[in-house]
């Protein structure tokens, strides 16, 4: 099967963070190599994706022009988790692919390996970067309930949400890149 006929994936984008490390400023926003990271990292989806939601409590009259929709997190201050749980909710396809905002590069790759998920009816995957969890996953529809309940017993751990859902871990050198302080924000910083 091509990957052009596969219209059953949406691309989840999380921007809910605080930025403190950055002083607050919201990461997805950030002025990188002439455009705002978002924009970096929407102009890096296929356009077969069926549609790009952004989890963001904050700017949400910026993110309205890089996404089709907007959700915020179903808890306040639930960390990630209630970010990952609001996309799986407001996805309408059998799969999510789940991307945090200050992400710094999309390889290839993992495009692919979306599509290999997808067709073999594989549970899913989170990518993980010298065998440390990272937000990156591709889930499918199904492992709401999982997260759910994780979440519903007071869990806010990414790495035990991804495995409550059952999601195998897959390896993918840089995929822990992310925008951690404003030297990561230059041009050619590493592995841009």
């Amino acid at each position: 099967m091509r990957i052009d006929t596969l219209p059953t994936l949406t691309v989840g984008f999380l921007a809910g963070g605080t930025g403190q490390r950055l002083g607050g400023r919201d990461k997805g926003l950030l002025p990188r190599d002439g455009h705002v990271q978002i924009h970096l990292l929407r102009q890096s989806i296929p356009s077969w994706v069926s549609e790009i939601i952004v989890n963001s409590p904050r700017n949400a009259h910026v993110y309205r022009h890089f996404c089709d929709r907007l959700v915020s997190d179903l808890s306040a201050d639930a960390g990630p988790v209630a970010g990952v749980l609001a996309l799986l909710y407001a996805c309408s396809t059998d799969w999510l692919a789940v991307i945090p905002c200050d992400q710094k590069q999309l390889p290839a790759t993992w495009i692919e390996q979306w599509q290999a998920a997808m067709e073999t009816g594989q549970k899913g995957y989170t990518a993980t970067d010298g065998g440390r969890c990272t937000p990156i996953a591709i889930l499918p529809k199904t492992a709401l309930p999982m997260g759910q309940a994780y979440f519903d017993n007071g869990g806010r751990k990414l790495s035990e949400v991804y495995a409550a859902m059952e999601l195998s871990k897959r390896e993918y050198l840089g995929a822990g890149l992310d925008i951690d302080d404003w030297s990561d924000l230059e041009h050619g910083s590493a592995q841009d």
